[in-house]
């Protein structure tokens, strides 16, 4: 696990035409080890129940999640700067 953060407690804006984007900011001030992050969980407030997974981009990518930079070194800062969910036939 590269990071761990938690988020707002209004983390998602209200929907429009079936899509929630992402509330406030979701951000880590210190990751937590070095590597390249592909992969994301978003887990329950006790950390064990996985309610979202997907993909992890830069953001020029087409990730389900993206994020400033996806090289972390343990201790830097990163930022997710794009996250929506999309309702079926949305």
């Amino acid at each position: 696990m590269l990071a761990t953060l938690n988020l707002p407690s209004d983390w998602m804006a209200p929907a429009a035409n079936g899509v929630k984007v992402m509330a406030g900011t979701w951000q880590d001030l210190s990751a937590d080890a070095t590597g390249q992050a592909g992969h994301f969980r978003i887990k329950d407030s006790t950390g064990t129940v996985c309610h979202i997974q997907g993909t992890i981009t830069d953001t020029n990518g087409n990730g389900d999640m993206k994020v400033d930079n996806i090289n972390f070194a343990a201790g830097q800062q990163f930022t997710i700067t794009s996250f929506q969910i999309t309702a079926g036939n949305a």
